[in-house]
């Protein structure tokens, strides 16, 4: 009836007087953009992840993708730790207190540490 192919099944709805039917909603940002989120704000608040900043890639295991990152003053460094396979891994940190940017929590480097499969850490060094 139009002569346009895109009115078939559509509606046209008046802004000024909608009937009910189109609802603004609200809706909570799924798990996985929240923890994408949090990790750019930890990302930004350390020095260790500053664009000049020096890294360091750390062979460890060869399901690990290890990279420590220092600030461009040396004043700050961050272990990022990826397991990027599906099996847990076991790794020894290097002596010292963290920070894990990501849970917000203590941690204390000098026992092993598993890393969940797919897990993600980053350790502030330095700060626990």
């Amino acid at each position: 009836m139009t002569g346009r192919a895109r009115t078939i099944n559509r509606q046209k709805l008046d802004a000024a007087h909608p009937d009910g039917r189109i609802r603004p909603r609200r809706f909570a940002a799924p798990a996985g953009v929240r923890r994408l989120s949090r990790a750019a704000a930890s990302r930004s608040r350390s020095a260790a992840f500053h664009p000049n900043g020096k890294q360091e890639i750390l062979f460890w295991h060869p399901a690990l993708f290890a990279v420590r990152r220092t600030a461009p003053d040396g004043a700050a460094q961050a272990l990022c730790l990826h397991n990027v396979s599906r099996e847990p891994v076991i790794v020894a940190l290097p002596p010292g207190r963290f920070t894990d940017l990501l849970g917000q929590r203590p941690f204390s480097a000098s026992a092993l540490v598993t890393i969940r499969p797919y897990q993600t850490i980053w350790l502030q060094e330095g700060l626990g």
